[in-house]
């Protein structure tokens, strides 16, 4: 025996994920024979407005779900809005700074990865050396305490990791008054159980103003 199912609630996270085409599998959730719902709650960091034309996502006459505040669209009027600046006040979100590393070496630059040796150990070798001291020459100049990295791949974070506290020595040795003589640094991963993911961030946030922290995350 087949029952109705109507959900009360409907929450989206990522909601911008479900605009642009209404034929689209992501869009799904807008449809209330399909998922009935009596309210939906949409949240977003990245709201997308659509228009249709040149560039937009559908063809001209196809429909398509932007996220403008209209209480007749599929997302409905806009019920809150919380700014980073706020949110930052709060202690909601930790106030941050992003800082955009430029290696003019053409030697380590991330054309060579696009090459026939690109993905040779000495080339990414010598790459990940490079941003190892672009990142703390940087650190040291903006004054960063806590820095937090991503990677593409789970083996460069784990070795970015391990290989950090030795360039920190070297750039300490030739300028010991910009580098610190230590960091501390550990490395994550999607396969990582609970119990780690605690224990590195919980060593990452107990940072102290001598040492720095730096976390690794590989998606």
């Amino acid at each position: 025996m087949n029952l109705p199912i109507t959900l009360r609630l409907g929450k989206t996270d990522e909601a911008h994920r479900t605009s642009g085409r209404l034929g689209k599998p992501w869009a799904v959730v807008h449809d209330n024979q399909r998922i009935p719902s009596l309210r939906r709650l949409y949240m977003t960091a990245t709201p997308r407005l659509w228009q249709l034309g040149e560039g937009s996502e559908g063809a001209p006459g196809e429909l398509v779900a932007s996220m403008e505040d209209d209480p007749g669209g599929p997302f409905g009027a806009r019920c809150y809005t919380l700014t980073l600046s706020e949110a930052i006040g709060r202690g909601v979100c930790a106030p941050y700074q992003v800082v955009c590393v430029d290696i003019t070496d053409t030697e380590v630059q991330a054309a060579r990865l696009l090459g026939a040796g690109g993905r040779s150990d000495e080339v990414r070798g010598a790459r990940l050396a490079a941003l190892q001291a672009a990142l703390l020459k940087a650190s040291s100049e903006e004054g960063f305490r806590r820095t937090l990295v991503f990677h593409h791949l789970v083996r460069e974070a784990e070795a970015f990791a391990a290989g950090l506290g030795g360039v920190a020595a070297q750039l300490h040795a030739a300028d010991p008054g910009l580098y610190p003589e230590s960091v501390w640094a550990d490395w994550l991963c999607g396969e990582h159980k609970a119990g780690r993911r605690r224990r590195v961030l919980g060593e990452f946030a107990a940072g102290t103003a001598r040492w720095w922290r730096r976390v690794f995350w590989a998606r």
